[in-house]
């Protein structure tokens, strides 16, 4: 796995115990490394799913960390995604979501729920292992972009349903990350971005008076 810089330079990943990141000057290097370094040690990437009938626990990042064949790249943007042609995963690393946690439900207080930038991570990831390890199943997912359909439109009657079985599937499996980071799970694909305080928060980043 190598790690891109806003200056388009990368680095093979390999984790250091007790790394200095004050010493790496690029932000969103330095960002990513604080985010795997952190699924690295602890586990918080290892997910339980059901494959062809049998239950599976799988570390996801010791998964991708150990790959040297297929080139896995995580490189800048502003938004999250994965690019399985060249097996790269776009990290917004100075960001998380907010979504409504029920989308029948208004934006009251109670019904937004947050992810940090790790739990985003943590989803494309995902997306990643499943393209280049479950790859049929994978397929089939992304192909089947019926099931999800119209299953949740919210009270202004937009659809916030998952695009198709893979975004569905990934989903439930990146709230088994969220549920150890102690972050809100989701059940819809509705969510707009916010600036935070660092890359495994979830705190909204305060404006910084210039005076």
């Amino acid at each position: 796995m190598k790690i891109g810089s806003l200056k388009k330079m990368f680095v093979t990943y390999t984790y250091i115990k007790n790394r200095d990141y004050t010493a790496i000057e690029d932000r969103f290097t330095r960002n990513t490394f604080i985010a795997v370094d952190f699924l690295y040690k602890t586990n918080a990437l290892t997910i339980t799913f059901e494959d062809e009938g049998e239950m599976k626990t799988i570390d996801i990042i010791d998964v991708l960390v150990a790959d040297t064949v297929n080139n896995i790249t995580i490189v800048p943007g502003k938004r999250n995604a994965y690019n399985h042609r060249l097996n790269s995963v776009m990290f917004y690393d100075t960001h998380g979501a907010i979504f409504r946690k029920n989308h029948k439900k208004n934006w009251f207080k109670r019904n937004k729920g947050t992810n940090s930038p790790v739990a985003l991570l943590s989803h494309e990831l995902i997306h990643c292992y499943n393209e280049l390890y479950q790859n049929s199943a994978y397929l089939s997912r992304k192909e089947d972009k019926h099931t999800h359909r119209g299953k949740k439109i919210d009270y202004d009657g937009h659809d916030l349903s998952f695009p198709n079985a893979e975004e569905a599937f990934v989903i439930k499996m990146t709230n088994q990350v969220a549920k150890r980071l102690g972050e809100d799970k989701r059940s819809n694909y509705g969510r707009n971005y916010y600036a935070t305080e660092s890359v495994l928060s979830t705190k909204k980043k305060k404006k910084r008076n210039r005076f």
